[in-house]
């Protein structure tokens, strides 16, 4: 017999709660690192313009802004998921699997570089949100086939 599974107060299980919260705090931290990331790539780019290196000022404001804007489009992502499993959507039970299993694997292929506390954290984060999503109780409330 299963002890029975804490559940919050409307009704939205627990993980559904952990996985909303978790896929949140990320979406808002890439959202403002992709806004940081593109701004000091343009500031940076156009200072290295004003100094007479047109061509290097271009390139770098170019693959700062790039960049930025591929970080912001993962956080809108991790925003989506949150939303979706706050507000029990179907399709973020899929959303979630596929970005948090592309997330891991990049997070172990990052261990190459060693084992670090934000390698720990890059791992475990999303490897809870898998964890919650395969969850009976969160399954049920994603309307998927527990």
């Amino acid at each position: 017999m299963q002890p029975p599974v804490m559940q919050a107060p409307a009704g939205r299980p627990t993980g559904a709660t952990v996985i909303t919260v978790i896929e949140g705090i990320l979406g808002v931290l890439f959202l403002l690192v992709g806004l940081f990331v593109g701004f000091i790539g343009g500031t940076l780019g156009s200072l290295a313009g004003a100094n007479g290196e047109a061509a290097a000022g271009g390139v770098l404001a170019g693959v700062g802004i790039v960049f930025g804007v591929i970080v912001i489009a993962i956080g809108v992502l991790y925003l989506l998921i949150a939303y979706g499993v706050w507000k029990a959507r179907g399709w973020a039970w899929m959303l979630g699997m596929v970005v948090s299993i592309i997330v891991l694997v990049f997070a172990v292929l990052g261990l190459s570089g060693g084992v670090s506390v934000s390698t720990i954290i890059s791992i475990a984060l999303p490897a809870i949100v898998v964890y919650f999503l395969w969850t009976p109780d969160v399954k049920r409330y994603l309307g998927r086939a527990a």
